[in-house]
This record gives C-alpha cells, structure tokens and sequence, in this order.
C-alpha cells in the first residue's frame, strides 16, 4: 500500500456490536495504527465515495456486501487504483466473488476467513495465493486455536467429513451470562459447540457448509442451504438467493429458494431449475422457487434473515417483501 503512495486506510462498513466490527477489524486496525473511515450504515454508492474519496486501501465485509460492491454498476467507472485488500468473512464465501477479484481487482490482497463472538473472532483465516489455490476455505487454524469436527454423539470425524465444528482456545468465552441450559448444552471438557457444520481438508483447512439450525433434511438427506445458494449464484442474472426448508408432508422437509434478479434480467422458474439440476444433486435441487422485488431481509452484518423469510413465503407479503411464485 505504502509503495503505491496510498496510506494504509480501512473501510468500516460493520457494526462495533460485532465481533468482525469490533475485534477483527476496528481494534486490529488501531492497534495497527491505521486510519479508520467508519460507516454507520452499509450502502454501496456511499462506500464506493468513501474509496475514491478517502483513498480507501482495505475493506472487510460481508459476502452479501462484497457482492453489491464488486457488481454495482458505477464499480468500474470508480477510480478504486488504492484498494489493495478485499476480505471477506461472516460466511462461506461464494466462488462467484473470487471470480469477480480476478476480473475486476487483479492482483489485490484478499482473504476470508471463519470466528465467532465466542472466540473473539479467533478461528481460521486464508490469505495470499491460498485464497485463489483453496477456494471455498475458511483457511488454516489460528495457531492459539484447537478444532475438531464432530458427528452428533461428540465423535470425531475424518477429514472431508462434514459435521459440527467444535473449538477450544483460551480466547473462547467460559459460559454464557445467566444461561445454565446453553452453558450445558455447548460446553463440554473446554470445547465449545458452534452451532456451525464444516469440514477439514486432508491439508487442514476449514471449509464451511452452514449452520446446524439452518440445515435441511429432505427425506433423510442433508441439505447444506449456502451449497445451493453459492451454486445459483453462478447465475449471472442472479443477484441475490436465500435456501431455506418448507415443511413437506412426505419428506419432512422441501427445499425452497428465494430468488432476486438483478435490475433488467430475466430468468424462469425452468431455466433456474434446469441449471440447478446440471450441478447439483437431485435431493438438493430447490422444489419450490419464489422470486422476489425487494431486497432481502438482513442482519446489520448482512446475513439473510432466514426466519423472517419463511414467514414472508407463508404470508405472502411481510415486511415490504414481496414474494410472487414465478410460474
């Protein structure tokens, strides 16, 4: 950055309540020494300013924000010669956002990586050429950190076995404030449960397949919602999607994707499903497919609001979500 006569500046685009906004980036960047431009509130149009402005060298976001900067139509007239590193983290991240780093920031300094509030943020973090060799990774363990995956019953897994991620580090938590029942639940012997589903590969790095609450069962088989939605997202006329299970009398549970296209585009229930059925397994193919008009509901650290989702599908209009049954 100092070679290219830009002073090492960040880009805050995260809230402080939250671990990636307090820990990962504002204290580590203080520590550092560097320049902070905070933003109360994450928009796009305003954040690219913020980097022709201020000379914006590092931004870290959530794969959901990344995505609406790399792909806003004013990106690639912006003069955005000073950001040097793009991170990444929150959630697994979509392949469609290294493709979108190689073509529109070659030679950037990216990364992602994986933590919690409960770890202090500390867990995995993928940098340098890892991030284009190991895509879809978390990365490598923090060296203070311990990890393993396990089945239901606490058993280990082997590697490239998916299940609970469980870590132990001396900057995990001790116990949740005044929650006996959690505290029983996810601590066990110095491990804590995450409540996250991942693997390690044969050379140790983590990948992330979703949430233990978020997860599917179809008719007995798993279903991983951020492998669905990280495979429509390949779609170019796709802006954003969210997976999420429907109850099904027969199978227990379907599998339901909310979809929104990008300004212009045009893309049919059929095109959707015919693509999704070329790359993906035929218990993971989406069997109900909603279109949507508005933004999807987020968290301030951009996660889809999955809940308020489901609600919307069974109202058919809550919150400002319109949610229409492309036939």
């Amino acid at each position: 950055m100092l070679e290219r006569g830009y002073e090492p500046t960040s880009l805050l685009a995260l809230p402080l309540f939250h671990v990636s906004g307090c820990h990962a980036q504002f204290l580590t960047n203080l520590r550092g020494g560097r320049r902070i431009v905070m933003m109360y509130k994450w928009h796009v149009a305003r954040a690219l300013d913020y980097i022709e402005r201020e000379r914006i060298t590092t931004i870290a976001a959530a794969p959901a924000m990344v995505l609406d900067l790399l792909e806003f139509p004013d990106f690639d007239r912006a003069d955005t010669a000073s950001l040097f590193s793009l991170g990444v983290g929150g959630a697994a991240t979509p392949p469609r956002i290294s493709r979108l780093l190689e073509e529109k920031l070659p030679g950037s300094f990216s990364g992602t990586g994986w933590g919690m509030t409960e770890t202090n943020a500390q867990g995995a973090s993928l940098t340098g050429r890892f991030f284009r060799d190991k895509p879809g990774s978390a990365g490598p363990l923090h060296p203070i950190v311990d990890l393993r995956i396990c089945d239901e019953l606490g058993g280990e897994l082997a590697p490239g076995v998916a299940g609970e991620i469980w870590v132990r580090s001396p900057t995990n938590i001790r116990e949740y404030w005044r929650r006996p029942e959690a505290n029983q639940r996810e601590f066990h012997g110095g491990w804590l449960k995450t409540g996250d589903v991942g693997y390690l590969d044969e050379d140790g790095f983590l990948f992330l397949a979703d949430r233990v609450k978020d997860m599917i069962i179809r008719g007995g088989e798993n279903v991983y919602p951020v492998e669905v939605e990280n495979q429509l997202l390949q779609l170019e006329a796709v802006r954003e999607v969210a997976v999420v299970g429907l109850p099904h009398d027969r199978l227990g549970e379907e599998v339901a994707a909310v979809v929104r296209l990008h300004s212009g585009e045009r893309l049919s229930e059929a095109q959707l499903l015919a693509y999704a059925r070329g790359h993906l397994a035929a218990y993971k193919v989406p069997t109900r497919v909603f279109f949507v008009v508005e933004d999807l509901p987020r968290t301030a650290t951009g996660k889809v609001l999955k809940q308020q989702l489901k609600a919307a599908i069974g109202t058919g209009l809550q919150a400002g979500l319109d949610v229409n049954k492309n036939k």
